[in-house]
């Protein structure tokens, strides 16, 4: 996956948040995600990252996975995500929440 990216007036603050949904629940076998080239660290926090109107239609914990994106590894303009998963599944969503 792509992400154009423009860092806001300051620059990225902290430490964003990646999530994937899938079609189906997952096994707990692990996926792996590498942002321009460096790994990164999973996270269980699979929640919203912004408030959303109708909860109801959001995917549920077992359809997610997330991971930890420091902002030392954006730039600005493409960044590459790669993302490889242990079974084969569509993934719905792919979200960057960025501080």
């Amino acid at each position: 996956f792509h992400f154009d990216l423009a860092p806001p007036a300051g620059g990225w603050q902290g430490t964003a948040r990646l999530r994937v949904q899938t079609d189906r629940p997952l096994a707990d076998a692990p996926w792996h995600a590498v942002c321009n080239g460096r790994p990164l660290a999973v996270t269980n926090d699979v929640t919203e990252p912004y408030p959303v109107p109708h909860p109801a239609l959001l995917g549920q914990p077992a359809e997610l996975r997330a991971w930890q994106v420091p902002s030392t590894l954006l730039s600005e303009g493409v960044n590459r995500l790669e993302l490889t998963s242990p079974e084969a599944c569509t993934i719905l969503f792919v979200d960057l929440a960025v501080g």
